[in-house]
């Protein structure tokens, strides 16, 4: 009996550990489960083999916006389109492979009730005792407001430092027309300067000393009042044209020097300055006097146009060979005296000789060999055959012009066309030729009654001989 009851009291303590021990069993279930559901991040649990949901938490149903109902037994296919349900299964294999906890720092989802949202996820293989992976835990992390204000603060930085930037920009702009204007009251040319709009806003006294204008009336007035009346719509058209496009402004103008109240020329040129973003700020003029250096063109270009003229009417051409880079310039004239009636834009040294007449293209050639240059100067007289068939003269005088080891460098000289002479020349020939033939015809007709007489004459005395001599002679 005594065993029996010993055994009883046994079974009883027995039951009341067990019910004890499912008690707090149960305790911790409740507790954990408590402590699941209520934390803010989402938590879900999948079984290895399919992947299907089989723990889900409230925060996992706010943020996906589906009852646990629908989601367990379920997978990512269900609920989200290919292309995420495809990442996160693929995660998900990642991390069942391994033994590590695998931190997804960022990763989009679309969910039901709140569109796209942005979370940072936690993912850990869970193993039997076998090693074996059976589950998989995930953590995830709405992050979504992190972002946007990450963003929003990125943006606001940004501002920021926009505008510490703009400030440091606009004193180094203020330091650097200090610097301008110093420099621009130093030089000698007139500089002025313009907004975007092209308004001018500013002239340097160089200006005002040479127009003689006061500086009282707004400079985009005063810019005009001294240009010659004939160039201010011009410089008016062209000057808003390059506001309007951006394109550099250059323009020759005549403005009135307040001195002698003499209009001279002037370059009036202007650059964009632009900002950071490429957009145009401000613009930068001057305006300097070519006055003498246009008269100097003019000059040159009125003797050019008297050489020209010289040059054609004594049908003369100028050339110059370079025998460096094989090139050759002439002038119009030159390609006249070839049978061209206008200058051709590319010729050569080789076209040239094409034109002369076959029995002098040798000894032309030649000519322009180094041995044949060997002296300071040379003079050719050769025949050339025009496109029509004709044949003209040309007589070429050339300097020869060496570079600092001797060698030469360029051959310049005139070609003139000595037709005229030749014809001359030939028809003089000519003459000569037929002169001499009549001399030598007239000596000869005339040689011949001459000898006659002088034979006769020589009969003559010897009978006027025969009369003076003895009788006695004669007989004998």
């Amino acid at each position: 009996m005594k065993v029996l009851a010993r055994a009883h009291d046994d079974l009883r303590r027995s039951r009341r550990k067990s019910r004890q021990a499912n008690e707090k069993f149960e305790e911790s279930q409740h507790f954990l489960n408590l402590l699941i559901e209520n934390i803010p991040n989402m938590i879900f649990v999948k079984e290895a083999r399919e992947l299907r949901f089989i723990r889900f938490n409230k925060a996992g149903e706010r943020l996906i916006g589906f009852d646990r109902a629908e989601m367990l037994g379920k997978n990512d296919y269900d609920f989200f389109p290919k292309e995420q349900a495809d990442f996160f299964t693929q995660m998900d294999r990642d991390v069942l492979r391994g033994d590590a906890i695998v931190n997804i720092r960022e990763e989009d989802i679309s969910t039901r009730l709140q569109g796209r949202r942005q979370l940072r996820t936690k993912k850990l293989a869970l193993f039997d005792k076998d090693g074996e992976a059976q589950y998989l835990l995930g953590i995830s992390e709405d992050i979504t407001e992190l972002r946007a204000a990450e963003r929003q603060q990125q943006q606001l930085a940004a501002e920021q430092v926009r505008r510490r930037e703009a400030e440091s920009a606009r004193e180094a702009l203020r330091s650097s027309e200090e610097y301008f204007r110093l420099v621009a009251e130093t030089i000698p040319q007139m500089v002025w300067t313009a907004d975007v709009t092209g308004h001018l806003d500013y002239m340097n006294t160089r200006w005002f000393e040479y127009t003689g204008s006061s500086g009282d009336t707004d400079p985009q007035v005063e810019r005009y009042t001294a240009v010659h009346p004939h160039d201010r719509a011009r410089c008016q058209a062209a000057w808003q044209e390059s506001v309007r496009s951006g394109a550099p402004y250059d323009t020759e103008v005549r403005l009135q020097r307040n001195a002698d109240r003499t209009y001279r020329w002037h370059l009036s040129r202007a650059r964009p300055v632009r900002g950071p973003d490429g957009n145009i700020i401000r613009w930068f003029g001057t305006t300097t006097d070519i006055d003498d250096q246009r008269s100097s063109q003019d000059s040159v270009r009125l003797a050019q146009e008297r050489l020209n003229l010289a040059l054609e009417s004594g049908k003369m051409g100028s050339w110059e060979l370079s025998i460096e880079e094989g090139r050759l310039w002439r002038s119009d004239q030159y390609d006249r005296l070839f049978g061209f009636e206008a200058s051709c834009p590319e010729i050569t040294a080789d076209f040239i000789l094409s034109r002369i007449h076959p029995e002098d293209r040798e000894r032309v050639s030649k000519l322009f060999h180094e041995e044949s240059l060997a002296g300071e100067a040379l003079s050719l007289e050769y025949r050339v055959v025009w496109p029509d068939g004709s044949v003209h003269w040309l007589l070429s005088n050339a300097k020869i012009f060496r570079n600092a080891s001797g060698t030469v460098a360029r051959v310049a000289g005139a070609t003139v066309d000595i037709t005229t002479q030749k014809e001359i020349e030939l028809r003089l020939k000519s003459a000569l030729q037929s002169r001499d033939e009549f001399l030598s015809i007239a000596s000869h007709e005339l040689k011949t009654p001459i000898t006659s007489l002088k034979l006769q004459l020589q009969v003559a005395e010897r009978t006027l001989d025969r009369g003076h001599e003895p009788a006695h002679a004669r007989i004998a």
